[in-house]
């Protein structure tokens, strides 16, 4: 039987044996004067507000009782459950690229070259575009940081497209910080031709 099974029957039973009382009571009160029919309501009335302000009293103890439970049984499971684990990323091996300030525009090849074997080498450190496209804006410096300062000072819904895709920021990053000279190089064009077939492969 539950606590609750045990309340509802108690307040049955009081039930039960108000009702008996109060059919006594009025046929015992049928015999007495006005006077001590009041007499016998107020003491009536007392002792009925005290049986109930003792049964509240019992149920609010037995709820205290029934949380102290609760309690102690989340400590229990708290106290049982696993510690929690961190885990500590491996610091990677590779040199970091150098930083680039666009000033000399036959270096870009050089350092997003960089840029891409450091993101190949450790690719649970930029598992979304987005950490990437910052990684390599934290690594310019001086006019070449400034092409990308209204892109990352925009509204959410105002950046370009190219700021949450990867292949397009590079694309954007060649177009404004490459090297007009080699990008337009008829050699330079073969050879990303075959790089774009292998990666296919």
């Amino acid at each position: 039987m539950t606590e609750r099974d045990a309340g509802l029957i108690l307040i049955d039973q009081l039930r039960s044996l108000q009702v008996q009382n109060q059919a006594l009571e009025a046929e015992r009160r049928s015999y007495l004067s006005d006077k001590e029919n009041y007499q016998i309501t107020v003491t009536a009335l007392a002792n009925q507000q005290q049986t109930l302000s003792d049964f509240a009293k019992a149920v609010v103890d037995q709820q205290k009782e029934s949380i102290d439970v609760i309690k102690s049984g989340l400590a229990s499971i708290n106290a049982n459950a696993p510690a929690n684990t961190t885990v500590t990323p491996v610091k990677s091996q590779l040199a970091k690229p150098d930083k680039y300030d666009g000033k000399d525009r036959a270096n870009f090849k050089t350092f997003i070259t960089q840029i891409k074997f450091y993101i190949f080498g450790n690719p649970s450190y930029f598992p979304m575009d987005e950490s990437k496209i910052a990684f390599i804006i934290s690594h310019l410096t001086g006019d070449a940081f400034k092409h990308f300062e209204h892109a990352i000072n925009a509204k959410d819904d105002s950046k370009p497209e190219w700021f949450s895709n990867y292949q397009r920021f590079l694309d954007q990053a060649e177009l404004v910080l490459g090297d007009p000279d080699y990008r337009n190089n008829p050699t330079r064009q073969l050879i990303e031709r075959h790089e774009i077939a292998l990666e296919l492969h």
